[in-house]
């Protein structure tokens, strides 16, 4: 991610189509689909933000199945983890992070 390059885009599909957006707004897709940006040279930080809703019967791959919180239902398998979801608007750090491993030893 962020240094994933492809050589012939246009192997791929339609020919690319450029979308200049303005400060504030947003660009909504699927990570199936095949985008990007040119380097932010702004004084402002431009930030991305990913999410994959699936059924609980998929499998992950590389512990991605560690970093994930039921919208609804159960996982009979036990391979999503269930983080809890945030009690009110503040944004986690690393200190008051949740931590799964650490929390299950201090309800032990």
């Amino acid at each position: 991610m962020l240094v994933q390059t492809v050589d012939d885009p246009g192997e791929y599909g339609d020919p690319p189509v450029a979308l200049e957006m303005r400060a504030g707004q947003i660009s909504l897709h699927s990570d199936w689909i095949l985008h990007g940006s040119e380097p932010n040279r702004s004084n402002r930080r431009r930030c991305g933000l990913a999410m994959r809703y699936l059924s609980a019967d998929v499998r992950a791959y590389h512990d991605w199945n560690t970093n994930s919180t039921w919208c609804r239902g159960t996982d009979a398998g036990g391979h999503w983890a269930n983080h809890p979801r945030p009690a009110g608007e503040a944004i986690p750090t690393p200190d008051n992070a949740p931590d799964p491993v650490r929390d299950a030893s201090l309800s032990r």
